[in-house]
């Protein structure tokens, strides 16, 4: 992916990466009817940028481990909010040790 940082009033895009084949980040979805058609609206989920991609921006996708990938995609209820949550921080900050630019 890339991440644009502003130098001396022009903007250089970094090349963020890892070794891993995919960097995967949370998301939510959710449909919303307007009159007759259906729009999908989404959003990436952001924390606190770590590591390498801190030297670049303040915030950063939260990560998701291949591991993870299921359980977060699985529609199944919240069962802990809390628990997902430190999942979250726990993966993200596993990748975001991985990355470079």
């Amino acid at each position: 992916m890339y991440e644009w940082k502003t130098i001396a009033g022009k903007k250089q895009p970094y090349f963020i990466h890892s070794d891993a084949d995919f960097l995967s980040a949370a998301g939510i979805y959710v449909p919303v009817k307007t009159g007759d058609d259906w729009n999908v609206r989404f959003a990436i989920i952001t924390r606190e940028a770590r590591d390498a991609s801190g030297e670049i921006h303040d915030r950063m996708p939260a990560f998701l481990t291949p591991d993870l990938w299921d359980a977060w995609l699985s529609p199944t209820e919240l069962e802990d909010p809390a628990e997902t949550l430190d999942m979250l921080l726990s993966s993200s900050e596993q990748v975001a040790s991985t990355i470079t630019t």
